[in-house]
């Protein structure tokens, strides 16, 4: 019922939104998960924006460059040892 609410136009755009990526890595999240707009949105609210399962560096930048305000990590010795060796890394501060 609700599909036939939807104008067809919104409808790809969401389903393309989702099903794909920004990547050719076939590990990389959705394009909808990486919208830079929702996120700036996220964060004047105060809202934080969480990475989970940061266990790589690549990850990690993902993260950073996409405007993480904190990520989780099963490896958070490896991440915080890179982090500590490339201070120029920075989180993205809430308001």
């Amino acid at each position: 019922m609700l599909l036939k609410l939807i104008p067809v136009p919104l409808l790809e755009y969401i389903v393309e939104k989702v099903l794909y990526t920004n990547s050719d890595d076939p590990r990389a999240p959705p394009a909808l998960f990486l919208d830079k707009k929702l996120f700036s949105h996220l964060h004047v609210r105060g809202i934080a924006v969480v990475f989970m399962n940061v266990n790589d560096v690549d990850t990690l930048h993902l993260a950073l460059e996409n405007g993480a305000t904190a990520i989780l990590s099963d490896r958070i010795s490896h991440i915080a040892d890179y982090l500590k060796a490339h201070p120029e890394l920075k989180f993205k501060k809430l308001g």
